[in-house]
């Protein structure tokens, strides 16, 4: 699903070039619950931005379902992310003046595979809501809700065009212990759907729920390890429709 060959990143700034991503060979198969972790500086956002087509690399070649999509333009690159991505970040992201619902339904209007009309634009960031147990709370704005459901309403909206590819970074950086853990149960629950998750973390305990961890030193990919996945974390009982 997601191959690198030699994709690299290396940003200009005023001292000199600096490679936050050295040429980097990768496979990521279908239907894989991956962490990435790595010191701050390793290179781990920066994949997960290349990974996401949030930017382009300096070298080497990116496919995502087999579309080479290194060398698009930027209007195709974001259609490429509105329809096979979706965004899980730690600070949510969300509109402060939009509710729930209107976060969602924003994701919906932008591919054009789903914006057919308002009712059905409407019912779809609904179910969304429902997906994430967060059923009653579609008019709330972010501001009335606690972090964890706000980053419910983080991955329902990143869920709400049908995405195959997940990408969260640092998803439970802002959350207390009990909220992480409903919302790696949440992500483990959208794994066990058939999309593909990837989780940037520094925090081992999230690491282990995935089924594969990649450890990043200064731009490079120093261990590729299949781990033994644990179990789902309690205090969540519902799944994903």
């Amino acid at each position: 699903m997601v191959t690198f060959c030699g994709v690299s990143k290396t940003y200009q700034t005023d001292a000199g070039p600096v490679p936050a991503l050295r040429p980097t060979d990768l496979e990521i198969q279908r239907g894989e619950f991956v962490a990435v972790m790595g010191a701050s500086g390793s290179g781990k956002s920066t994949l997960l931005q290349l990974m996401g087509c949030l930017d382009q690399p300096s070298g080497g070649v990116y496919r995502l379902n087999g579309q080479p999509v290194h060398a698009l333009s930027p209007n195709q690159m974001a259609a490429v992310r509105s329809e096979n991505i979706g965004f899980v970040f730690q600070n949510y992201n969300l509109l402060p003046r939009t509710t729930a619902l209107e976060n969602i339904e924003r994701a919906l209007w932008c591919d054009k595979r789903t914006r057919k009309n308002a009712r059905s634009v409407a019912e779809r960031a609904r179910q969304c809501l429902e997906w994430v147990n967060l059923p009653g709370h579609g008019h709330h704005f972010p501001s009335q809700l606690s972090g964890g459901q706000q980053q419910r309403v983080a991955i329902a909206r990143a869920l709400a065009n049908a995405p195959s590819l997940i990408l969260a970074d640092e998803p439970t950086g802002n959350l207390d212990s009990a909220s992480a853990r409903g919302i790696l149960a949440l992500l483990q629950s959208v794994h066990a759907g058939g999309t593909t998750v990837v989780v940037v973390t520094h925090d081992p305990e999230v690491a282990a729920h995935a089924g594969r961890i990649l450890t990043l030193r200064d731009g490079v990919v120093v261990a590729d390890e299949v781990t033994p996945r644990r179990a789902a974390p309690q205090g969540r009982e519902d799944r994903l429709g």
